[in-house]
């Protein structure tokens, strides 16, 4: 699969030579990915960038805001993009790394469900206790309490005794 680079912005001077940077960063790297300019502003917000120039490898952006110096892109998109002969930089297995295995990824999606669900299981448990802990401080919490307006008129207002 060949690595599509999108540079987000509106064709300033900044775009344009965050353009001209990519595409020699790329070049030192020895990767053929494609460099793609969007400029409409539709498909930017559509994308979530609030400012450009920004900068997406295969969809996930990696900054917005401002441009980086050419070394720092250079490192960036080593990391994300493939080589000439298409061997992903810094794989750690044979797909290629962050496809089908997870490879790189800092939370694999069963991790990241499993700790989903102990923190809603946690936060289940702090809610029942809160709720015992108030039932026992108003007192007896199998009976429940009384509203004035169901009280016996001599509850309510007892008559004055002379």
């Amino acid at each position: 699969m060949k690595d599509v680079i999108t540079i987000y912005g509106s064709g300033c001077a900044k775009c344009a030579a965050l353009a001209e940077t990519t595409r020699e960063a790329l070049a030192e790297i020895g990767s053929k990915a494609e460099v793609v300019k969007e400029t409409d502003f539709a498909k930017i917000a559509a994308a979530g960038i609030a400012r450009t120039p920004a900068l997406a490898v295969n969809g996930k952006l990696l900054f917005s805001g401002k441009a980086p110096d050419r070394e720092t892109l250079k490192e960036l998109l080593a990391e994300r993009v493939s080589d000439a002969r298409g061997n992903a930089a810094g794989a750690s297995c044979a797909c290629g790394g962050g496809c089908c295995c997870g490879g790189g990824a800092k939370n694999p999606p069963k991790k990241t469900l499993r700790r989903l669900v102990v923190w809603a299981v946690v936060l289940l448990a702090l809610i029942a206790a809160v709720r015992l802990w108030n039932r026992a401080s108003q007192g007896d919490a199998d009976v429940p309490a009384q509203p004035a307006a169901e009280q016996p008129a001599d509850a309510r207002n007892p008559a004055p005794r002379c």
